[in-house]
């Protein structure tokens, strides 16, 4: 007969280092720091010239570029913030107002390419783009680039044996990578429903702030009480976006007036739509399961690989990108 062979029992995952949660500190602090300092200095650096560059213009003379200098400025300090402290909730913070600021800095590169396609059909204008924009558009990028980035160094997670992560922790962060779109898209579209009407323009920014804190909480500390909060926002979110697009909405210049569908808002309440069945699972059970870390980590990055270009392509189609490229 044949000896039982010993079963050796599993070895515990080795934890974080010291070093490697400080080597992780500050490669997204000074990831942070030097992607808000390019938004500033994008800011302060030429936008536009015209005259063959005898007149320039920069972000900072108009109050567009000033709000993008205030989100650098806003991103620095949050940025060293992190570097003294090192917290996970920080780190999510950091990247969901750089995917603001993304958002943001690609509605005036759209606005800017627009400007100078009038300007340029003029011979006499002699007009030329400038850096700025598209360098503080690089810094946001590298900011929001943050929110993706995992609390070990390759070198080091290599080395390890995978572990265990929760499935609702990986699920919450889906859910707050969705719910951190559809506000971007909210903040997109902000500046035409309030020329619209002044209720318009402030349900849509009281929606927009309320998805990206609660992409934020949901990460930091998710509760039976928070997924429910979610899906009832969301929901309500959906239902004026069902009225505007059967009967119309009873106030504006459009009152009574069916909307039609595009890819934009389509896509917003897809997000919302599908925040509501995720949090409605989490309240339902506390998914118990676990995935391994490799496993996880790719089901986040896939998560972010499908929302973060598909909210860009709907922020600029909302400010008219699509029309300018086909008329370029």
């Amino acid at each position: 007969m044949s000896r039982p062979v010993p079963v050796m029992p599993a070895r515990p995952a080795p934890r974080p280092t010291n070093e490697d949660r400080r080597a992780s500190r500050w490669g997204v602090g000074l990831t942070a720091i030097g992607g808000s300092a390019l938004v500033v200095v994008g800011a302060l650096l030429p936008w536009l010239s015209v005259y063959a560059g005898l007149k320039t213009y920069s972000g900072v003379n108009g109050l567009y570029g000033r709000l993008l200098l205030a989100g650098g400025m806003l991103g620095l300090l949050g940025g060293v913030w992190y570097l003294v402290a090192g917290r996970r909730a920080l780190q999510w913070g950091l990247g969901l107002w750089g995917f603001v600021v993304l958002a943001f800095s690609g509605w005036l590169v759209v606005q800017l390419l627009a400007t100078y396609q009038r300007l340029a059909a003029d011979p006499l204008v002699l007009a030329r783009l400038g850096p700025g924009v598209f360098a503080a558009a690089a810094g946001a990028a590298a900011v929001a680039a943050t929110l993706l980035v995992g609390s070990a160094t390759p070198a080091t997670a290599a080395q390890r044996p995978p572990v265990a992560r929760p499935l609702a922790t990986v699920v919450s962060v889906g859910l707050a990578l969705l719910s951190a779109g559809a506000a971007t898209i909210h903040f997109a579209v902000l500046g035409p429903h309030l020329r619209e009407s002044v209720l318009l323009g402030v349900f849509f920014a009281v929606a927009a702030v309320a998805q990206m804190v609660w992409a934020l909480l949901v990460t930091m500390r998710p509760s039976r009480r928070l997924y429910i909060a979610g899906m009832l926002g969301n929901a309500l979110v959906i239902a004026v976006w069902i009225v505007a697009r059967t009967v119309g909405v009873p106030v504006g210049p459009e009152a009574g007036g069916a909307e039609p569908v595009g890819f934009t808002d389509a896509l917003s309440t897809a997000y919302e739509a599908l925040i509501i069945v995720g949090a409605a699972a989490l309240a339902r059970s506390a998914a118990a399961r676990e995935l391994r870390s490799g496993w996880a980590r790719a089901a986040t990055w896939a998560v972010g690989i499908v929302v973060v270009p598909l909210t860009l392509v709907a922020v600029l189609g909302a400010v008219g990108a699509v029309r300018l490229i086909r008329h370029a």
